[in-house]
């Protein structure tokens, strides 16, 4: 038996304009463009995921018709999905999540590395056991 949320939120979603879907998709997908432009700009090495997620979103947008044309519900819940990942991606782009991480560079950059191989003049001893 469906609770009363999910019945209430599938009436809403069946009734949703056809015009406003698609309004939607077409703003969802510029902010997508807009999104994946600004992190490129940054330097943010995200764009694979972001381009995965991406292409998930318009499978599901696009598998979700039925025989009676487009299942609003499942368009405006994949819609959701995606708006929620856009806003994850833009957090990488926000000003004090940008300031952190360039600190974070600083701090690694100015760290002192162990020497990954031994100090010259020492010579490995290698013991042999077998005796």
């Amino acid at each position: 038996m469906k609770k009363r949320a999910q019945i209430f939120t599938s009436e809403v979603n069946s009734r949703l304009d056809p015009k406003l879907t698609m309004i939607a998709m077409v703003k969802l997908d510029a902010e997508y463009r807009q999104t994946r432009a600004a992190l490129l700009d940054a330097g943010i090495a995200m764009t694979d995921s972001m381009d995965a997620l991406y292409r998930e979103w318009r499978w599901r947008r696009d598998n979700s018709k039925s025989v009676a044309g487009v299942d609003r519900g499942e368009a405006a819940s994949a819609d959701q999905w995606w708006a929620r990942h856009l806003a994850q991606f833009r957090c990488l782009i926000d000003p004090m999540h940008v300031a952190a991480r360039n600190e974070r560079a600083r701090k690694d950059g100015n760290a002192v590395r162990a020497r990954p191989n031994p100090v010259k003049g020492r010579s490995s001893v290698v013991l042999d056991r077998t005796e």
